[in-house]
Parts: C-alpha cells; sequence; structure tokens
C-alpha cells in the first residue's frame, strides 16, 4: 500500500517475535490497539475540554507509546505534541492538535483493521 500510515517495519518485527508462525500476536496487539486508542481519544477529548492539563500530559503519553508500538508513527508524533501541552499546561493548540490526532488516528485504526482482518 503505497499511502500506508503504517510503519509496516514495525508490524514485521511483531510478526517476527511470534513464535507460533501465526499472525495471532499481530491480531491480539492491533486489536488492543483499536480498542484503547478509541478510549484514549475519547477521554483525551475531555481533559482538553475540562482544561485537565495532568489528564492530558498522561493519556498523550500513553498514546505516544502505544501508537510507535504499532506502526502508526504519525499518531504517535501528534500525541507527542498533546503531551508537550500537557506537560506546559498550554492548551491554546490542544484542540486544532487533537482534531489533528482524530484524523490521523481514525486512518491508523482504519489500516490496522484491514491488516488484522486478512491476517
Amino acid at each position: 500500500m503505497t499511502d500506508s500510515v503504517i510503519d509496516q517495519t514495525v508490524l514485521d518485527q511483531i510478526r517476527a517475535i511470534d513464535e507460533s508462525g501465526t499472525a495471532g500476536l499481530l491480531v491480539k496487539i492491533i486489536e488492543m490497539y483499536l480498542d484503547e486508542s478509541a478510549r484514549m481519544q475519547v477521554e483525551m477529548a475531555g481533559a482538553i475540554e475540562a482544561g485537565d492539563t495532568a489528564a492530558l500530559y498522561q493519556l498523550a503519553h500513553t498514546l505516544k507509546s502505544t501508537s510507535a508500538n504499532v506502526g502508526a508513527m504519525k499518531v504517535s508524533d501528534v500525541s507527542k505534541c498533546l503531551e508537550d501541552c500537557g506537560r506546559s499546561g498550554e492548551l491554546d493548540n490542544a484542540l486544532d492538535l487533537f482534531r489533528s490526532l482524530e484524523a490521523e488516528n481514525n486512518r491508523a485504526m482504519v489500516e490496522l483493521q484491514g491488516i488484522a482482518n486478512a491476517a
């Protein structure tokens, strides 16, 4: 897929450590990501609305790492920016960043779901 939003080398590393030789581990990790990232996205929106910078920091930090672990590098990058907003307490750009995060994460989730379905 030429317009992939997922870094396939990350997924290849997951496949390589699955001793069963099946895609079971990869599918499990993707399914966990889909569930958790959707939940974190909802909670992050609430944190921004409430001005809860500590919650925003924690959620963005977690999403940054989990996204990188499934190759969703753009999601990880935008999460890093939101993490910085939470750390600094500056929410001026948080809503625009969150909208970007939503768009990137939705693309990543669609692609990951397709990968899981094809496995």
